[in-house]
């Protein structure tokens, strides 16, 4: 025999804060905002320009039509804001490893227009100087070639990176969909100095570039034409470094490279 319908049980019944409760929870709730009064003015950042002052120095630093090489968020949003909004250096390309792992950023860098530089507006050590206009992105690469590189690329042998004179040796390990575009960007050489922030710490370093990089102003410049250093140990070894998997060649890795 069927059972007789029932009700849902009820939901918990509802309580509205009493004036009781609002009085014993008050002096609480005044302990929050002691901080803020207390604090006001010792963490009052009304007239620190630091920001804005590291942005604008880091992109008059670097020569018209740059690539800067950034890490993350703190070093790259003072450089946009700058850009956009105040209208410094709008030529410079920002390159930001945490998103050149993206496809929408890696495509963004190969799509991108290219600014006119303000020679009025930029440092007077550029002025008076025919600076050639890049017809191309920083990139010799379609949007499908991007597209096709794998996030990452495992290295089991040491791999000889060539670029100019620059003769740099890539330790075993794991290169990012980033690190192969930075080193492309090198490799092309499409007219744009690549600069090395120094928030990027020692990324350029990692990548075998230590002994081409040039401290210029607040970046570092990967010196395409430098002599090559003095023969160390680590150097000799370049002897026996292999290209053959080497992911900044020519075109996207293969799918049988990538697997390597």
């Amino acid at each position: 025999m069927a059972r007789p319908a029932t009700s849902p049980p009820s939901a918990l019944p509802t309580r509205t804060p009493t004036r009781r409760g609002w009085l014993l929870a008050s002096p609480v709730l005044a302990i929050a905002f002691i901080p803020l009064f207390a604090n006001w003015q010792a963490a009052s950042r009304r007239g620190d320009t630091t920001t804005g002052d590291f942005a604008r120095d880091l992109l008059n630093s670097v020569e018209p039509y740059a690539v800067i090489v950034t890490a993350g968020d703190n070093d790259t949003f003072p450089l946009w804001y700058a850009q956009q909004v105040e209208g410094v250096r709008k030529d410079v390309v920002i390159a930001v490893t945490s998103l050149l792992n993206t496809d929408w950023y890696a495509r963004q860098i190969v799509r991108a227009p290219v600014s006119e530089y303000d020679e009025a507006h930029g440092p007077a050590i550029y002025r008076g100087r025919h600076w050639p206009k890049p017809t191309a992105p920083p990139v010799n690469m379609t949007l499908t070639d991007v597209d096709q590189l794998p996030p990452y690329v495992r290295l089991t042998e040491p791999q000889l990176f060539q670029a100019g004179s620059i003769k740099a040796e890539i330790e075993p390990g794991y290169l990012e969909k980033a690190d192969i575009l930075v080193l492309r960007m090198i490799k092309d050489n499409t007219g744009r100095p690549i600069y090395f922030s120094r928030t990027t710490g020692d990324y350029a370093h990692r990548l075998g570039l230590g002994p081409y990089l040039l401290t210029q102003g607040s970046p570092a410049s990967c010196c395409l034409t430098c002599p090559p250093p003095v023969a160390t140990p680590s150097s000799r070894r370049e002897r026996g470094s292999s290209t053959s998997h080497a992911p900044w060649r020519c075109g996207p890795m293969s799918s049988e490279a990538s697997r390597r």
